[in-house]
């Protein structure tokens, strides 16, 4: 039950909000908080490790590799939560 949940709640991340910070469910979408820096991705790499959902797994890495970069040069000091980033960027990208 665990895992078809998670697997229910990434497919609705991929289908709704892929490359987006947050999903909005009621609206059927996603939007980029203060980092749009895909946070929900990053946040969920080790768990779909753990999961064993492999493959989403590569999809969500290579898509980081290859978007990521960008984006980190596009912050501003201001728009930066340093709490936020080390727990959800941070500790997401040294978890996986």
């Amino acid at each position: 039950a665990i895992r078809a949940a998670a697997k229910h709640a990434w497919s609705a991340y991929t289908r709704l909000a892929w490359g987006k910070d947050e999903v909005e469910p009621v609206s059927g979408g996603g939007r980029d908080s203060t980092f749009g820096l895909a946070v929900t991705m990053v946040d969920s790499l080790s768990t779909l490790w753990i999961m064993g959902f492999k493959e989403e797994f590569k999809q969500a890495r290579e898509w980081l590799a290859k978007e990521l970069p960008g984006r980190l040069g596009l912050l501003t000091f201001s728009r930066v939560s340093v709490f936020e980033t080390t727990i959800r960027m941070l500790g997401g990208l040294l978890s996986a």
